[in-house]
């Protein structure tokens, strides 16, 4: 299912009110419905944070109170979404609250009624590089459950894109990965390795070296001015060139905290998924959604309006929002990609 246009200029305009009239309006979040996984990737570490899971029951009332306050959009994360049995219940539910939803899977999990998903506005695959590569780093036979997914999701017409982690194993690859998304007709974005994934602040072997990323980014920027994989590579141009100076990223005003937050497993709503380590000076602004009344998270947000983050985070989503966020676009084309994210 495409999403309209006139939904994404609705975002755009609720944006644009956010940023001039200062207001910390919960426009999108992204939710981490779960941290369990049926995989044990090599770089993360998510599963191994014991959290309490709101029940069906719990998260219904959590959606209604958010579109109460303005949500339009919500990416169920994890973890893996699909190891709980109602992420199809509450997809829908979101669904029939008009609100533009999203999936980010590892594709191995393939629920059985994936017809059930066709109004789901994108489901989004986590792609390490080629079968080999991909295998070493989340698992033998997990390739090809993530390709058997990603073609039974095209069948129902679901709207499918990719994610890919620059790292050192997959940097020499780009091609073919750009040739394996092209043979699905879509896109994929491309961020880098970083703690928030590792679910720490360690250093990691996957990693890629600095003089080899800028090196990634420049195939990146020739491959997207390519005819062939132009419209393959989700990244703007600008996404691009801001990722080629990691790891000394300059800082951005973050979007979130302001019209962008998260949600963990148990309810509570922080600024990003950085904000919920403890080593994180945002970790204390935090809102439990599920005991707080619309009026009362609202006015709880006003809270973080003693916080303003300036976000150097290799994430590809969160680059692209605050690119848009901070007016650092140089085309007609990036505004246009922004949207998309």
């Amino acid at each position: 299912m495409i999403i309209k246009t006139g939904k994404k200029l609705i975002f755009a305009s609720n944006i644009l009110k956010a940023k001039f009239f200062n207001r910390r309006i919960p426009l999108a979040v992204g939710w981490a419905i779960t941290y369990r996984c049926n995989l044990r990737c090599s770089y993360c570490k998510w599963p191994n944070v014991a959290v309490k899971e709101l029940s069906t029951q719990e998260v219904k009332p959590v959606i209604d109170k958010l579109c109460a306050l303005g949500l339009s959009r919500v990416h169920f994360t994890g973890g893996e979404p699909f190891i709980r049995a109602d992420i199809v219940d509450l997809v829908n539910y979101a669904k029939n609250k008009n609100l533009i939803v999203g999936v980010n899977s590892n594709g191995t999990l393939m629920p059985d009624d994936i017809g059930k998903l066709r109004h789901l506005d994108f489901l989004s695959l986590s792609m390490e590089g080629p079968e080999e590569i991909h295998n070493r780093i989340r698992g033998n036979g997990s390739y090809s459950k993530l390709i058997k997914m990603a073609q039974a999701a095209q069948r129902v017409g679901i709207k499918l894109r990719f994610m890919a982690t620059i790292n050192k194993y997959n940097w020499q690859n780009i091609e073919q990965v750009l040739k394996l998304v092209a043979d699905f007709k879509t896109k994929i974005a491309f961020q880098i390795l970083h703690p928030l994934f590792l679910g720490s602040d360690i250093k990691h072997e996957l990693i890629i070296k600095k003089n080899d990323l800028r090196k990634t980014i420049a195939i990146l920027i020739e491959y997207k001015t390519n005819s062939t994989y132009r419209n393959v590579i989700a990244n703007s141009f600008a996404g691009l060139r801001y990722l080629s100076d990691w790891p000394e990223l300059y800082p951005l005003k973050c979007a979130f905290g302001q019209i962008a937050f998260r949600i963990t497993p148990d309810g509570v709503m922080f600024s990003c998924a950085y904000s919920t380590f403890d080593n994180c000076s945002a970790s204390k602004y935090s809102i439990n959604i599920l005991k707080k009344t619309p009026a009362q998270i609202k006015k709880s947000l006003s809270a973080f309006n003693k916080f303003n983050c300036r976000c150097n985070c290799a994430c590809s989503s969160i680059i692209e929002a605050n690119l848009f966020w901070n007016f650092k676009i140089r085309s007609i084309p990036d505004i246009l990609n922004l949207l998309t994210f």
